[in-house]
C-alpha cells in the first residue's frame, strides 16, 4: 500500500506514522515546573539518540489549544526531564496521568504514583 503524505491530514499522517511501530513502548515522562510542582504525562514518540553522550529524546507535541504543554514549558524552564519506562502492571495509573488537566495538577498524585523525588 502506497500513501501520499503530502496529500493528506495531519492527523491521518500522526495516525499513520503511529502505527507504523508497534509494539511502541510508552514512557510516563516526569517533569518538575520552576515553582516545584511535578508533572507526569505518557508519551509513545521517545527514543535513545545516541550513546556518547548518552542522549534520549521525547517529542511533545503542542497542546490542542496550540499552547505548551505542561511537560514541555516545565523542560524549557528547567532544562530536566525524567523517562520512566512504563510496565504492565504500572498501565492503569498511566492511563490516569494522560487525563487534560489544568496546568499546575500533579498527575502523580490523582494516579496515585509516588517518585523517588524529594
Amino acid at each position: 500500500m502506497q500513501f501520499d503524505i503530502d496529500k493528506m491530514a495531519a492527523m491521518d499522517r500522526y495516525e499513520l506514522l503511529l502505527g507504523t511501530v508497534v509494539p511502541r513502548p510508552i514512557a510516563l515522562v516526569t517533569t518538575i515546573s520552576a515553582d516545584g510542582t511535578i508533572n507526569a504525562a505518557p508519551y509513545s514518540l521517545f527514543n535513545v539518540m545516541g550513546h556518547n553522550p548518552a542522549v534520549a529524546m521525547i517529542s511533545v507535541l503542542a497542546h490542542p489549544d496550540q499552547r505548551l504543554k505542561d511537560t514541555a514549558s516545565n523542560i524549557l524552564a528547567t532544562k530536566e526531564f525524567v523517562i520512566n519506562l512504563v510496565s504492565e502492571p504500572l498501565a492503569l495509573a498511566m492511563n490516569i496521568t494522560c487525563i487534560d488537566a489544568p496546568p499546575g495538577t500533579n498527575e502523580l498524585e490523582l494516579a496515585k504514583l509516588k517518585t523517588g523525588h524529594r
